[in-house]
């Protein structure tokens, strides 16, 4: 006999979805380094580009994978290799 089958109907439980945009405080952890770190490094031109979204600042978690994987390089060098993965990346899907 299937378990299942007497049970009543239950939602299923719903997939998290990790946020795209992190804020700052989020941004650091997840680069591993403290905020006040992460603000000097923002500064000085050293993560990648903050998106500005209404009021709110956030960094695009898609992007600071690939800055990751790319040695965390500094914003100028990085931007046109961001800029080149982009492109690359929404010339290979149809839409």
């Amino acid at each position: 006999m299937n378990p299942t089958a007497e049970t009543p109907d239950r939602p299923r439980p719903r997939r998290r979805l990790l946020p795209g945009l992190l804020r700052r405080e989020r941004a650091a952890r997840y680069c591993g380094v403290g905020e006040s770190t992460w603000d000097r490094l923002t500064a000085a031109g050293r993560t990648p580009a903050p998106i500005r979204l209404g009021g709110s600042v956030g960094w695009a978690r898609r992007e600071l994978d690939r800055w990751i994987e790319h040695g965390c390089p500094p914003r100028a060098e990085w931007e046109p290799v961001w800029q080149a993965l982009r492109a690359n990346r929404s010339g290979a899907r149809p839409r």
